[in-house]
């Protein structure tokens, strides 16, 4: 037997095996999607809770301004539930200072996200702890 010369393959660096920089691909994509989702879920909670924060806002301020002109509790928060709409709202007077809290309840996927806001409205005491 004599000497057998063998052709030398060229130096080609394959990443793995053919298609597998789709499936890599499709991953970072899925991922992306993951994280866009992610975060608009965190959007609508941060923009449910600004809007239950402004509507207890307003229903304190209407409170108390109710309140100073008729002097009845009840009218004055029958007034801050006009203006919550249907969210679940308490509604209290002290003296010359209405406290309004309000809650919803979100849902985002299939988990559920419970918020609530509280609002103060009257002359402000020093020393008074809210």
């Amino acid at each position: 037997m004599g000497d057998r010369k063998f052709r030398k393959e060229p130096n080609i660096h394959h990443a793995g095996e053919p298609g597998s920089a789709t499936v890599v691909i499709l991953g970072v994509m899925a991922m992306i999607l993951a994280l866009v989702g992610v975060l608009s879920g965190i959007g609508r909670v941060v923009h449910q809770q600004q809007d239950l924060q402004d509507r207890a806002d307003l229903a304190s301020l209407a409170v108390a301004h109710t309140f100073r002109h008729t002097g009845s509790e009840q009218i004055a928060c029958r007034k801050g539930r006009r203006l919550v709409g249907n969210l679940e709202m308490m509604c209290s007077v002290d003296g010359d200072s209405s406290r309004i809290i309000t809650r919803a309840e979100l849902t985002i996927g299939m988990i559920p996200v419970e918020l609530e806001a509280t609002a103060r409205a009257g002359p402000y005491l020093l020393g008074v702890d809210d």
